[in-house]
This record gives structure tokens, C-alpha cells and sequence, in this order.
């Protein structure tokens, strides 16, 4: 490998590695603006908050290293920001899902929509009018709004807990006492046989 074959490829890899928001700020992102927008009991909030969720960790499925591409068999074979992040891709996957549960579809394409978005703030962008057109579409030609990342986090995060407490409290209690009960089982100095 020359050392031009090397810039490109140390080029390529930071550019890649810059232009993808992680999975938690989708996430925190969608139920942030979901929690903020929308009023609704307790009960209700849950389906929808796992489901918004979902919808806002579904573009990203044609990366392998993702939370749900690493379930993707054919994740390597696809291109990421390719034809999962486009609105008819969107459509297509909320129509079918509306079709099982109607607030299903809604909250998935909610959060679809919302990874969409945030995706066009990042200078490589995403294709809005595909298939008429495969020219991606970006808001941040020149500036790359992924550097605002942790501060989108400490406030989705600080939104949320002020919204959610009793939800959040509970799940950090039982994945606490999971992280208990899982050293206690597998770890070997834990086990007498």
C-alpha cells in the first residue's frame, strides 16, 4: 500500500466514522420529541416509547455493527444510507406495520422519520427523493452537526428523566439487580461445584 492508497483509506475511515450518529441519540432523540409533543397516560407511553424506538434504530439495519444489524444476515451485502434511509422505504414499512396495529405503524414511522431527519444534518446526507432521484439531500454541507452529539444526550437524557422518572428508576433497577444476579452466576469464583 502506497502512502496515498493510505491517506485515502485513514480519509475514508474518518469520514465514516464521523458521519453516522449513534444509535442511543436516535433513540433519546425520537422519545424526547415524541414525550414533548404528545401527552398520554403512562400505559400507552411504553408501547409507544418501544416502538418509536424501534422505528428510530430500523435505517440504520444495513450497518452490521448497529443494535438491530447485527440481527441482519444481509447487512453486509448493503449499502448504508442506501435504500433503508429513504421516505419510501418508510412509508412502505410503517404502511405494513399500520396494517397489523394502526398506533404501531404511527410511532415507527415517527421514529423513522425522526433518524431521517437527524441524518440530513450530517454533511453525506441522505436520499429524500429516491427513487426519481438518487442525489443525496444534506442540511450540513460544510458543518457536521454530530459534534453537538453529547450535549444532545445530556439534554435528551435530562428531558427524559424529568418526564419518565418512575420509568427510568425502575429500568435501572432491574438491569442493576440483572447485573447482580448475571456476575453472580457465570462469574466462576461465584460458583462451587
Amino acid at each position: 500500500m502506497n502512502n496515498f492508497q493510505y491517506n485515502a483509506q485513514l480519509k475514508f475511515n474518518y469520514t465514516r466514522e464521523v458521519l453516522i450518529f449513534k444509535g442511543l441519540t436516535h433513540v433519546l432523540v425520537a422519545v424526547s420529541l415524541y414525550a414533548s409533543l404528545f401527552q398520554s397516560e403512562l400505559s400507552t407511553d411504553i408501547f409507544n416509547i418501544i416502538a418509536i424506538a424501534f422505528g428510530s434504530l430500523l435505517p440504520d439495519i444495513d450497518i452490521s455493527t448497529s443494535k438491530l444489524g447485527r440481527y441482519n444476515l444481509f447487512a453486509p451485502f448493503m449499502k448504508h444510507r442506501g435504500r433503508m434511509h429513504t421516505f419510501i422505504t418508510m412509508l412502505f414499512i410503517s404502511a405494513l406495520l399500520y396494517v397489523l396495529d394502526s398506533n404501531l405503524g404511527l410511532c415507527v414511522a415517527f421514529g423513522y422519520g425522526i433518524h431521517l431527519i437527524m441524518d440530513t444534518l450530517t454533511p453525506m446526507g441522505i436520499m429524500w427523493l429516491y427513487p426519481v432521484k438518487m442525489n443525496y439531500y444534506s442540511l450540513a454541507r460544510k458543518h457536521n452537526y454530530r459534534k453537538l452529539e453529547p450535549l444532545i444526550i445530556v439534554l435528551c437524557s435530562a428531558f427524559l428523566l424529568a418526564k419518565y422518572k418512575e420509568i427510568i428508576i425502575y429500568g435501572f433497577l432491574f438491569f442493576g439487580i440483572l447485573k447482580v444476579s448475571k456476575k453472580s452466576i457465570f462469574n466462576k469464583r461465584w460458583v462451587r461445584f
